[in-house]
């Protein structure tokens, strides 16, 4: 309930992200994420279902700004556990996304290898290349009255299937602080 009064989204109310990377990174070099175009196509499908937030690194077109979303980065998997869709070009978030049994879809030309087995084992994102992809898959999630729990599902059968590495971390500390 937190959340969602930080957010200003009534109870029953449905709200969905949109996240622009900044591709600002070394390994970035000549690429570039969703244009503006592209994400105000985005905007147009989600805009009818319910309220929608842009989460960016980079400076928003102003037309967009008032879409920002408000609140700080530290509360994002908290925003996002409970957002009913992620569309963005941030493979962290839309993994994160994912991990939290939220549906996401990733649109880059890059194809990456947690984000596939996310995608083909368990179903929990999908990857496409263009805005123009990713629009008839948006559209398919909006219409499924189940996503919500087929997405539990989906999410509960991966963390079933992981490991919890915190014992093994612990465990590798106390071994280092014995040693010495």
């Amino acid at each position: 309930p937190a959340i969602r009064a930080r957010l200003g989204v009534r109870e029953g109310e449905r709200y969905f992200i949109a996240r622009l990377d900044s591709w600002q990174a070394g390994h970035d070099t000549f690429l570039h994420g969703i244009a503006d175009e592209g994400l105000d196509r985005i905007l147009e499908v989600l805009r009818p279902h319910g309220r929608v937030f842009l989460s960016s690194e980079r400076p928003l077109a102003p037309r967009h700004a008032p879409l920002a979303l408000p609140t700080a980065p530290e509360g994002i998997h908290s925003v996002l556990a409970r957002a009913c869709l992620l569309v963005g070009d941030s493979s962290t978030m839309v993994s994160e996304a994912a991990v939290l049994g939220t549906p996401a879809v990733y649109v880059s030309p890059f194809r990456l290898g947690y984000l596939d087995e996310q995608e083909r084992r368990y179903g929990l994102c999908r990857s496409v290349r263009t805005v123009a992809e990713a629009i008839p898959i948006v559209q398919g999630l909006l219409a499924r009255a189940d996503l919500g729990r087929v997405m539990a599902a989906r999410r509960d059968r991966m963390l079933a299937d992981c490991r919890d590495v915190t014992p093994v971390i612990v465990e590798a500390i106390g071994r280092a602080a014995r040693t010495r």
